[in-house]
Protein backbone atom coordinates (compact mmCIF):
# COMPACT_ATOMS: atom_id res chain seq x y z
CA UNK A 1 0.00 0.00 0.00
CA UNK A 2 2.78 2.56 1.02
CA UNK A 3 4.84 1.86 -2.33
CA UNK A 4 1.49 2.57 -4.43
CA UNK A 5 0.68 5.73 -2.75
CA UNK A 6 4.44 6.76 -3.39
CA UNK A 7 3.95 5.67 -6.62
CA UNK A 8 0.79 7.47 -7.40
CA UNK A 9 2.53 10.75 -5.66
CA UNK A 10 5.31 10.39 -8.09
CA UNK A 11 3.49 10.38 -11.34
CA UNK A 12 1.58 13.20 -10.09
CA UNK A 13 4.59 15.26 -9.65
CA UNK A 14 5.70 13.42 -12.83
CA UNK A 15 2.73 14.97 -14.48
CA UNK A 16 3.28 18.93 -12.70
CA UNK A 17 6.33 18.46 -13.87
CA UNK A 18 5.88 18.36 -17.95
CA UNK A 19 3.28 20.69 -17.85
CA UNK A 20 5.67 23.23 -16.06
CA UNK A 21 8.31 21.55 -18.85
CA UNK A 22 5.70 22.25 -21.76
CA UNK A 23 5.67 25.99 -20.75
CA UNK A 24 9.11 26.35 -20.78
CA UNK A 25 9.72 24.65 -23.68
CA UNK A 26 7.15 27.21 -25.62
CA UNK A 27 9.30 29.68 -27.47
CA UNK A 28 9.49 33.57 -25.73
CA UNK A 29 11.83 35.74 -27.37
CA UNK A 30 14.45 37.30 -25.02
CA UNK A 31 13.34 40.14 -23.15
CA UNK A 32 15.03 43.60 -23.01
CA UNK A 33 17.56 43.09 -20.65
CA UNK A 34 17.24 46.11 -17.75
CA UNK A 35 20.97 47.95 -18.88
CA UNK A 36 22.25 51.02 -20.04
CA UNK A 37 23.07 49.42 -23.22
CA UNK A 38 19.57 48.15 -24.82
CA UNK A 39 20.09 49.68 -28.03
CA UNK A 40 17.58 49.03 -31.42
CA UNK A 41 19.16 49.01 -34.90
CA UNK A 42 19.07 52.67 -35.26
CA UNK A 43 20.27 53.38 -31.99
CA UNK A 44 23.13 50.92 -32.77
CA UNK A 45 23.95 52.85 -36.30
CA UNK A 46 24.30 56.17 -34.98
CA UNK A 47 26.62 55.05 -32.36
CA UNK A 48 29.12 53.72 -35.10
CA UNK A 49 28.68 56.85 -36.87
CA UNK A 50 29.63 59.04 -34.20
CA UNK A 51 32.20 56.82 -32.94
CA UNK A 52 33.74 54.33 -35.25
CA UNK A 53 37.29 54.98 -35.34
CA UNK A 54 37.58 53.45 -39.12
CA UNK A 55 35.21 56.40 -39.71
CA UNK A 56 36.73 59.16 -38.07
CA UNK A 57 40.27 57.92 -39.88
CA UNK A 58 38.51 58.40 -43.38
CA UNK A 59 37.50 61.76 -42.21
CA UNK A 60 40.67 62.76 -41.47
CA UNK A 61 41.75 61.77 -44.98
CA UNK A 62 39.23 64.17 -46.18
CA UNK A 63 40.89 66.52 -44.51
CA UNK A 64 44.18 65.80 -45.62
CA UNK A 65 42.85 65.85 -49.06
CA UNK A 66 41.89 69.45 -48.82
CA UNK A 67 44.97 70.70 -47.64
CA UNK A 68 46.12 68.75 -50.95
CA UNK A 69 43.57 71.22 -52.89
CA UNK A 70 45.06 74.08 -50.88
CA UNK A 71 49.07 73.15 -51.84
CA UNK A 72 48.06 72.66 -55.08
CA UNK A 73 46.86 76.02 -56.13
CA UNK A 74 49.87 78.18 -54.48
CA UNK A 75 51.91 79.90 -56.96
CA UNK A 76 56.06 79.47 -56.22
CA UNK A 77 57.44 81.73 -54.14
CA UNK A 78 59.48 84.89 -54.52
CA UNK A 79 63.18 84.80 -53.83
CA UNK A 80 65.31 87.44 -51.90
CA UNK A 81 68.93 87.50 -51.94
CA UNK A 82 72.22 89.36 -51.08
CA UNK A 83 75.63 89.47 -52.32
CA UNK A 84 79.05 90.82 -51.87
CA UNK A 85 81.07 90.95 -54.88
CA UNK A 86 84.73 92.14 -55.32
CA UNK A 87 85.39 91.84 -52.36
CA UNK A 88 89.60 92.49 -51.58
CA UNK A 89 90.23 92.11 -47.57
CA UNK A 90 93.66 93.58 -48.15
CA UNK A 91 91.86 96.73 -49.25
CA UNK A 92 89.91 97.35 -46.12
CA UNK A 93 86.22 95.63 -45.47
CA UNK A 94 83.54 97.40 -45.96
CA UNK A 95 80.38 98.30 -48.32
CA UNK A 96 82.88 101.14 -49.53
CA UNK A 97 86.03 98.50 -50.48
CA UNK A 98 82.91 96.09 -52.26
CA UNK A 99 80.07 95.99 -54.70
CA UNK A 100 76.87 95.10 -52.96
CA UNK A 101 74.10 93.33 -54.39
CA UNK A 102 70.09 92.72 -53.47
CA UNK A 103 67.92 90.68 -55.96
CA UNK A 104 64.17 89.10 -56.06
CA UNK A 105 63.72 86.03 -57.95
CA UNK A 106 60.17 85.16 -59.25
CA UNK A 107 59.46 82.18 -61.20
CA UNK A 108 56.15 81.89 -63.24
CA UNK A 109 54.59 78.60 -64.27
CA UNK A 110 54.07 77.44 -67.88
CA UNK A 111 52.06 74.87 -69.23
CA UNK A 112 49.10 75.12 -67.41
CA UNK A 113 51.20 73.09 -64.00
CA UNK A 114 48.79 74.87 -61.88
CA UNK A 115 45.53 74.24 -62.83
CA UNK A 116 46.86 70.55 -63.46
CA UNK A 117 47.69 70.12 -60.20
CA UNK A 118 44.54 71.90 -59.08
CA UNK A 119 42.31 68.92 -61.27
CA UNK A 120 44.33 66.28 -60.08
CA UNK A 121 43.77 68.03 -56.13
CA UNK A 122 40.28 68.07 -57.15
CA UNK A 123 40.10 64.36 -57.93
CA UNK A 124 41.80 63.09 -54.90
CA UNK A 125 39.35 65.29 -52.99
CA UNK A 126 36.53 63.56 -54.54
CA UNK A 127 37.85 60.17 -53.86
CA UNK A 128 38.56 60.82 -50.52
CA UNK A 129 34.76 61.54 -49.82
CA UNK A 130 33.86 58.50 -51.88
CA UNK A 131 36.17 56.56 -49.56
CA UNK A 132 34.47 57.96 -46.39
CA UNK A 133 30.86 57.39 -47.60
CA UNK A 134 31.70 53.34 -48.41
CA UNK A 135 33.90 53.44 -45.14
CA UNK A 136 30.00 54.22 -43.50
CA UNK A 137 28.28 51.77 -46.00
CA UNK A 138 30.53 49.00 -44.98
CA UNK A 139 30.35 50.22 -41.35
CA UNK A 140 26.47 49.89 -41.78
CA UNK A 141 26.83 46.61 -42.84
CA UNK A 142 28.99 45.72 -40.54
CA UNK A 143 26.88 46.85 -37.71
CA UNK A 144 23.91 44.94 -38.85
CA UNK A 145 25.51 42.03 -38.76
CA UNK A 146 27.25 42.28 -35.60
CA UNK A 147 23.84 43.12 -33.93
CA UNK A 148 21.87 40.31 -35.57
CA UNK A 149 24.61 37.70 -34.28
CA UNK A 150 24.01 39.05 -30.85
CA UNK A 151 20.45 38.50 -31.20
CA UNK A 152 21.06 35.33 -32.44
CA UNK A 153 23.43 34.95 -29.09
CA UNK A 154 20.73 36.08 -26.68
CA UNK A 155 17.86 34.01 -28.28
CA UNK A 156 20.28 30.91 -27.74
CA UNK A 157 21.09 32.23 -23.89
CA UNK A 158 17.41 32.17 -23.24
CA UNK A 159 16.35 28.79 -24.86
CA UNK A 160 19.54 27.26 -22.86
CA UNK A 161 18.49 28.36 -20.08
CA UNK A 162 14.99 27.13 -19.94
CA UNK A 163 16.27 24.15 -21.07
CA UNK A 164 19.22 23.69 -18.10
CA UNK A 165 15.84 24.35 -15.66
CA UNK A 166 13.53 22.32 -17.53
CA UNK A 167 16.32 19.19 -17.29
CA UNK A 168 17.37 20.36 -13.37
CA UNK A 169 13.75 19.56 -12.33
CA UNK A 170 13.38 16.61 -14.43
CA UNK A 171 16.12 15.47 -13.11
CA UNK A 172 14.63 15.83 -9.76
CA UNK A 173 11.65 14.26 -10.01
CA UNK A 174 13.07 11.15 -11.76
CA UNK A 175 15.40 10.38 -9.00
CA UNK A 176 12.09 10.32 -7.07
CA UNK A 177 10.59 8.06 -9.31
CA UNK A 178 13.52 5.74 -9.67
CA UNK A 179 13.90 5.63 -5.38
CA UNK A 180 10.51 4.74 -5.52
CA UNK A 181 11.07 1.43 -8.48
CA UNK A 182 8.65 3.97 -11.06
CA UNK A 183 11.64 4.91 -13.59
CA UNK A 184 14.72 2.23 -15.05
CA UNK A 185 18.12 3.03 -14.19
CA UNK A 186 18.99 3.40 -17.81
CA UNK A 187 15.85 5.96 -18.23
CA UNK A 188 17.93 7.80 -15.31
CA UNK A 189 21.26 7.78 -16.81
CA UNK A 190 20.13 9.06 -19.75
CA UNK A 191 17.77 11.74 -17.82
CA UNK A 192 21.48 12.96 -16.50
CA UNK A 193 23.42 12.79 -19.11
CA UNK A 194 20.61 15.46 -20.83
CA UNK A 195 21.02 17.79 -18.05
CA UNK A 196 24.63 17.66 -17.96
CA UNK A 197 24.60 18.40 -21.86
CA UNK A 198 21.76 21.59 -21.07
CA UNK A 199 24.18 22.63 -18.42
CA UNK A 200 27.49 22.70 -20.97
CA UNK A 201 25.05 24.09 -23.26
CA UNK A 202 24.40 26.91 -21.13
CA UNK A 203 27.35 27.86 -20.96
CA UNK A 204 28.91 27.42 -24.30
CA UNK A 205 25.58 30.10 -25.22
CA UNK A 206 26.75 32.56 -22.58
CA UNK A 207 30.17 32.85 -24.02
CA UNK A 208 29.02 33.01 -27.39
CA UNK A 209 26.94 35.95 -26.50
CA UNK A 210 29.84 37.22 -24.79
CA UNK A 211 32.02 37.07 -27.92
CA UNK A 212 28.88 38.91 -29.69
CA UNK A 213 29.01 41.81 -27.18
CA UNK A 214 32.28 42.18 -27.73
CA UNK A 215 31.91 42.53 -31.80
CA UNK A 216 29.50 44.76 -31.64
CA UNK A 217 31.14 47.01 -29.09
CA UNK A 218 34.49 47.02 -31.02
CA UNK A 219 31.95 48.93 -34.04
CA UNK A 220 30.86 50.87 -31.86
CA UNK A 221 34.09 51.87 -30.14
CA UNK A 222 32.62 51.22 -26.78
CA UNK A 223 34.65 48.16 -25.68
CA UNK A 224 34.23 49.09 -22.00
CA UNK A 225 30.28 48.53 -21.86
CA UNK A 226 31.16 45.49 -24.67
CA UNK A 227 28.73 43.12 -21.10
CA UNK A 228 25.74 45.83 -20.79
CA UNK A 229 25.10 45.70 -24.80
CA UNK A 230 21.90 43.96 -25.78
CA UNK A 231 19.37 44.20 -28.63
CA UNK A 232 15.82 45.18 -28.77
CA UNK A 233 14.34 45.41 -32.48
CA UNK A 234 12.77 41.94 -33.70
CA UNK A 235 13.34 40.17 -36.70
CA UNK A 236 12.79 41.98 -40.05
CA UNK A 237 10.06 40.38 -42.13
CA UNK A 238 11.06 38.72 -45.11
CA UNK A 239 10.96 40.15 -48.09
CA UNK A 240 12.67 39.11 -51.89
CA UNK A 241 15.11 41.47 -53.72
CA UNK A 242 13.66 43.98 -56.15
CA UNK A 243 13.65 42.57 -59.63
CA UNK A 244 13.54 45.67 -61.10
CA UNK A 245 17.03 46.53 -59.72
CA UNK A 246 19.47 48.35 -62.52
CA UNK A 247 22.56 46.50 -61.54
CA UNK A 248 24.42 49.07 -64.05
CA UNK A 249 23.57 52.33 -62.93
CA UNK A 250 23.73 51.00 -59.26
CA UNK A 251 26.93 49.83 -59.54
CA UNK A 252 28.55 53.20 -61.07
CA UNK A 253 27.09 55.09 -58.23
CA UNK A 254 28.58 52.92 -55.94
CA UNK A 255 31.00 55.29 -53.56
CA UNK A 256 34.12 52.41 -53.90
CA UNK A 257 33.47 52.50 -57.47
CA UNK A 258 33.40 56.71 -57.41
CA UNK A 259 36.29 56.60 -55.75
CA UNK A 260 38.28 54.40 -58.12
CA UNK A 261 36.99 56.30 -61.26
CA UNK A 262 37.81 59.30 -59.39
CA UNK A 263 41.72 58.57 -58.61
CA UNK A 264 41.57 57.01 -62.46
CA UNK A 265 41.03 60.63 -63.37
CA UNK A 266 43.69 61.83 -60.73
CA UNK A 267 46.21 59.29 -62.49
CA UNK A 268 45.44 60.77 -65.88
CA UNK A 269 45.84 64.44 -65.07
CA UNK A 270 49.12 63.14 -63.73
CA UNK A 271 50.48 61.73 -66.72
CA UNK A 272 49.47 66.14 -68.27
CA UNK A 273 51.47 67.38 -65.60
CA UNK A 274 54.58 65.24 -66.01
CA UNK A 275 54.30 66.11 -69.38
CA UNK A 276 53.99 69.99 -68.86
CA UNK A 277 57.30 69.80 -66.69
CA UNK A 278 58.60 70.08 -70.48
CA UNK A 279 57.52 73.23 -71.01
CA UNK A 280 60.07 76.04 -69.03
CA UNK A 281 59.25 78.17 -66.28
CA UNK A 282 60.06 81.15 -66.17
CA UNK A 283 62.51 83.09 -63.74
CA UNK A 284 62.94 86.43 -63.71
CA UNK A 285 64.86 88.52 -61.23
CA UNK A 286 65.41 92.47 -60.87
CA UNK A 287 68.16 93.15 -58.80
CA UNK A 288 69.94 96.63 -57.48
CA UNK A 289 73.88 97.19 -57.15
CA UNK A 290 75.97 99.65 -55.68
CA UNK A 291 79.33 99.29 -56.48
CA UNK A 292 82.75 100.58 -55.02
CA UNK A 293 82.54 103.89 -56.09
CA UNK A 294 78.76 104.32 -54.30
CA UNK A 295 77.22 104.46 -57.90
CA UNK A 296 73.70 102.64 -58.26
CA UNK A 297 72.10 100.72 -60.78
CA UNK A 298 69.54 98.53 -61.85
CA UNK A 299 69.58 95.27 -63.53
CA UNK A 300 67.48 92.43 -65.26
CA UNK A 301 67.68 88.79 -65.61
CA UNK A 302 65.80 85.74 -67.20
CA UNK A 303 66.85 82.32 -66.79
CA UNK A 304 65.09 78.95 -68.01
CA UNK A 305 66.04 75.83 -67.24
CA UNK A 306 67.89 73.71 -69.76
CA UNK A 307 67.01 70.11 -70.29
CA UNK A 308 70.41 68.61 -70.78
CA UNK A 309 70.14 65.52 -68.03
CA UNK A 310 66.46 65.23 -67.26
CA UNK A 311 63.59 65.26 -69.95
CA UNK A 312 61.08 63.83 -67.81
CA UNK A 313 60.83 61.04 -69.50
CA UNK A 314 60.88 58.85 -66.51
CA UNK A 315 58.16 60.69 -64.93
CA UNK A 316 55.66 60.22 -67.77
CA UNK A 317 56.36 56.71 -67.71
CA UNK A 318 55.51 56.09 -64.25
CA UNK A 319 52.35 58.41 -64.19
CA UNK A 320 51.48 56.30 -67.11
CA UNK A 321 51.85 52.86 -64.99
CA UNK A 322 49.74 54.67 -61.96
CA UNK A 323 47.20 55.00 -64.80
CA UNK A 324 47.07 51.36 -65.99
CA UNK A 325 46.99 49.95 -62.70
CA UNK A 326 44.16 52.96 -61.44
CA UNK A 327 42.08 51.09 -64.98
CA UNK A 328 42.90 48.21 -63.59
CA UNK A 329 41.07 48.49 -60.56
CA UNK A 330 38.36 50.39 -61.45
CA UNK A 331 37.66 47.26 -63.64
CA UNK A 332 38.50 44.80 -60.76
CA UNK A 333 36.00 47.04 -58.24
CA UNK A 334 33.17 47.17 -61.15
CA UNK A 335 33.14 43.25 -61.93
CA UNK A 336 33.40 42.42 -57.73
CA UNK A 337 30.52 44.88 -57.57
CA UNK A 338 28.27 42.97 -60.58
CA UNK A 339 29.33 39.61 -58.90
CA UNK A 340 28.66 40.89 -55.23
CA UNK A 341 25.10 42.31 -56.40
CA UNK A 342 24.14 38.74 -58.47
CA UNK A 343 24.80 37.11 -55.22
CA UNK A 344 22.98 38.84 -52.98
CA UNK A 345 19.95 39.09 -54.99
CA UNK A 346 20.17 35.44 -55.28
CA UNK A 347 21.05 34.59 -51.49
CA UNK A 348 18.59 37.03 -50.13
CA UNK A 349 15.51 35.61 -52.14
CA UNK A 350 16.68 31.99 -50.41
CA UNK A 351 16.80 33.37 -47.08
CA UNK A 352 14.35 35.42 -47.25
CA UNK A 353 12.51 31.77 -47.80
CA UNK A 354 13.83 29.73 -45.80
CA UNK A 355 13.01 32.24 -42.84
CA UNK A 356 9.35 32.61 -43.85
CA UNK A 357 9.27 28.59 -44.08
CA UNK A 358 10.65 28.55 -40.34
CA UNK A 359 8.01 31.14 -39.28
CA UNK A 360 5.08 29.57 -41.10
CA UNK A 361 5.65 26.10 -41.52
CA UNK A 362 8.51 24.15 -39.72
CA UNK A 363 8.20 25.86 -35.97
CA UNK A 364 4.65 25.52 -35.60
CA UNK A 365 4.28 21.77 -36.93
CA UNK A 366 6.94 20.72 -34.60
CA UNK A 367 5.65 22.54 -31.46
CA UNK A 368 2.45 20.55 -32.49
CA UNK A 369 4.41 17.79 -33.10
CA UNK A 370 5.82 18.02 -29.19
CA UNK A 371 2.64 18.71 -27.91
CA UNK A 372 1.53 15.57 -29.54
CA UNK A 373 4.65 14.06 -28.16
CA UNK A 374 3.85 15.39 -24.38
CA UNK A 375 0.19 14.54 -24.15
CA UNK A 376 0.89 10.79 -25.14
CA UNK A 377 3.57 10.64 -22.62
CA UNK A 378 0.90 11.88 -19.91
CA UNK A 379 -1.45 9.48 -21.13
CA UNK A 380 1.58 6.89 -20.54
CA UNK A 381 1.52 5.54 -24.36
CA UNK A 382 5.03 6.75 -25.09
CA UNK A 383 8.43 7.07 -22.85
CA UNK A 384 10.59 9.30 -21.64
CA UNK A 385 13.21 9.05 -24.00
CA UNK A 386 10.23 9.77 -26.66
CA UNK A 387 9.88 12.61 -25.23
CA UNK A 388 13.70 13.97 -24.42
CA UNK A 389 13.88 13.48 -28.21
CA UNK A 390 11.09 15.58 -29.08
CA UNK A 391 12.33 18.50 -26.72
CA UNK A 392 15.91 17.71 -28.40
CA UNK A 393 14.17 18.26 -32.09
CA UNK A 394 12.03 21.16 -30.84
CA UNK A 395 15.22 22.93 -29.53
CA UNK A 396 17.05 22.44 -32.60
CA UNK A 397 14.39 23.61 -34.82
CA UNK A 398 14.43 26.80 -32.90
CA UNK A 399 17.83 27.31 -32.94
CA UNK A 400 17.77 26.88 -36.51
CA UNK A 401 15.03 29.24 -36.94
CA UNK A 402 17.06 31.76 -35.41
CA UNK A 403 20.01 31.25 -37.68
CA UNK A 404 17.67 30.93 -40.57
CA UNK A 405 16.09 35.16 -39.51
CA UNK A 406 19.88 35.93 -38.46
CA UNK A 407 20.84 35.19 -42.41
CA UNK A 408 17.80 36.92 -43.91
CA UNK A 409 18.40 39.92 -41.47
CA UNK A 410 22.30 40.31 -42.32
CA UNK A 411 21.85 39.60 -46.38
CA UNK A 412 18.99 42.00 -46.41
CA UNK A 413 21.49 44.52 -44.93
CA UNK A 414 24.13 43.68 -47.01
CA UNK A 415 21.96 43.90 -50.36
CA UNK A 416 21.05 47.64 -48.67
CA UNK A 417 24.67 48.20 -48.50
CA UNK A 418 25.45 46.73 -51.84
CA UNK A 419 23.01 49.24 -53.58
CA UNK A 420 24.44 51.63 -51.60
CA UNK A 421 20.98 52.59 -49.65
CA UNK A 422 19.83 53.90 -45.95
CA UNK A 423 22.99 55.07 -45.04
CA UNK A 424 21.64 56.54 -42.09
CA UNK A 425 20.43 55.26 -39.45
Amino acid sequence: MRMYTLRVFSQMLTGTLLVLLSLLSTRVDAEPVTSLRVLSLAEARAQALAANRDLRQAGSAIRGAEAGVQIAGVRPNAQLSLNAMKVRPWAGVGTQYQDSVMRIDQTFERGGKRDLRLSQAGALLEAANADLVDTRRQLRAAVDSAYWRLKVAESAVSVATADRESYTRLLQISRLRFSAGDLAGTALARIEAEAVRASTDFEFATALQRDAQAALATLLAAESAAAGLHTRDTWPEPASASADVDLAAVIERRPDVVAAEARRRAALTQIDLARAQRTRDVTIGVQVERDENHVNSVGVGVSVPLFTGNDYSGDIAAASAVLTSAEILLEQLRGQARGELERLRVRLDTSAETARRYRQDIVPRTEKAHAGVLFAYESGATSVLDLLDSLRALRAVRRSADEAYADFATTLSDWQAALNQDLMP
